[in-house]
């Protein structure tokens, strides 16, 4: 005899959220940023083309860092990069001045329906929003 069982769920869609590890970072310190995106956790890291955007006040263009190159793609660890005062920006190091200001962007193309503006909307099919975080550098 056959048996079967169903049973409903309700899934919502979230905005992902960027963090720096601190709100200063020193030009010796290795910089460290959290990543979550409830959508994106868990998909096989071929089908993820998460990549952050990483710049200073000095180097507007900054580096690129992916999640396949971090090796991250289930989120259970910080992101990082080093600051160079001294040469270029490169590879996972961003060229920063005392001063500057860093920040770490990625855009959201998962955004969940808003149409009453509760969490910043209102957001419909085909939206996306930049996710950024920043923080200041010091001497």
């Amino acid at each position: 005899e056959e048996k079967f069982l169903s049973k409903t769920a309700t899934f919502g869609w979230n905005l992902a959220t960027i963090s720096f590890s601190q709100d200063e970072f020193s030009i010796n310190d290795k910089v460290q940023f959290k990543f979550y995106d409830k959508e994106s956790r868990g998909l096989a890291k071929d089908k993820l083309p998460i990549t952050f955007k990483v710049y200073s006040d000095s180097d507007k263009a900054g580096i690129d860092l992916s999640v396949q190159d971090n090796e991250n793609h289930k989120y259970k660890k910080s992101y990082e990069f080093f600051l160079t005062s001294d040469d270029q920006s490169s590879g996972e190091t961003l060229f920063v001045k005392p001063g500057d200001k860093i920040y770490v962007e990625w855009e959201d193309y998962t955004l969940p329906e808003d149409v009453e503006g509760k969490i910043g909307g209102p957001f419909t099919k085909g939206d996306h929003k930049k996710v950024i975080d920043v923080a200041t550098v010091t001497k």
